[in-house]
């Protein structure tokens, strides 16, 4: 299968079985979030909002997060919490 015929059918497969595509979709960018985690990265992968909340964290000299039911946390949110903030 090439690009075009990939695309085609991702195309197809949004429109007609979303739910699966969202499935899918969700373990691909998990994947990508725990790459970025292990490699050191994990800030690059958040969107604003979440950046921006950081730094409000970090402009009040927010040192400690408790977090209730941390269990529920995905590994690239550990990640996150723990790289060093310039």
């Amino acid at each position: 299968m090439d690009f075009d015929e990939a695309a085609v059918w991702i195309e197809d497969l949004q429109r007609h079985n979303c739910s699966y595509y969202e499935d899918r979709l969700s373990g691909y960018r998990k994947e990508l979030r725990d790459e970025a985690a292990f490699c050191g990265d994990a800030m690059r992968m958040l969107q604003a909002s979440s950046l921006a909340a950081l730094e409000r964290l970090n402009q009040r000299g927010i040192g400690l997060i408790i977090l209730d039911e941390c269990h529920h946390l995905l590994c690239h949110w550990g990640s996150v919490l723990s790289e060093p903030r310039s």
